[in-house]
């Protein structure tokens, strides 16, 4: 499992580790964690489309939470590289945004 905590330091979210950015296979369990604030994930599939996208098997949670788990579904067929899932996911806490991304590489 692959933990990212999110705090609020200075005004500004901050994602750790990696500054939130991740790099995981398909079906790998992703689990983000408050200790202070809730906070609200959304993600889009960043090719260009800026289509909102919900990438895991978990139903999407009611916002804002301080803890949420989820695994990375599973790819059909087998992509090219330049083709696998990229994600941009927005983490928001009150007036304070964060957009790191998800790079989802091959099983």
């Amino acid at each position: 499992m692959t933990n990212i905590e999110v705090d609020v330091t200075g005004g500004a979210i901050t994602c750790s580790p990696k500054g939130g950015h991740v790099r995981a296979l398909h079906g790998t369990r992703l689990a983000w964690k408050s200790p202070h604030e809730q906070f609200t994930l959304s993600f889009e599939a960043l090719d260009g489309s800026g289509t909102r996208t919900w990438p895991f098997v978990e139903p999407e949670p009611t916002w804002p939470v301080l803890a949420f788990q989820g695994t990375l579904k599973p790819m059909t067929g087998d992509p090219a590289p330049d083709q696998r899932p990229v994600y941009k996911y927005t983490v928001v806490i009150g007036n304070n945004v964060l957009d790191p991304i998800i790079i989802v590489d091959k099983n």
